[in-house]
């Protein structure tokens, strides 16, 4: 009976949970940026994760390639 107690408990919380928190997303991050239709590497939801880095040289950018319908990663950056 408690195994039922918690897995009531457990939906509970999941329910009671937001869309950012149960379904973050790459299109719903700061650093998503889609690949426009003229482009040579066009898909439809595809797009570049592109980061801001710094070292002894100074600043520089890299990106890689993404789906809007990737889950998010640890750099995940609620776009505003």
């Amino acid at each position: 009976m408690i195994c039922d107690g918690v897995a009531v408990l457990q939906q509970i919380t999941m329910n009671s949970m937001t869309k950012e928190e149960t379904m973050a997303t790459c299109s719903d991050c700061t650093w998503f940026n889609r690949i426009g239709e003229e482009a040579g590497d066009y898909e439809s939801g595809k797009g570049d994760c592109v980061s801001e880095h710094q070292d002894e040289k100074g600043n520089f950018w890299l990106s890689k390639p993404v789906f809007e319908g990737d889950g998010a990663c640890p750099r995940f950056s609620k776009s505003r």
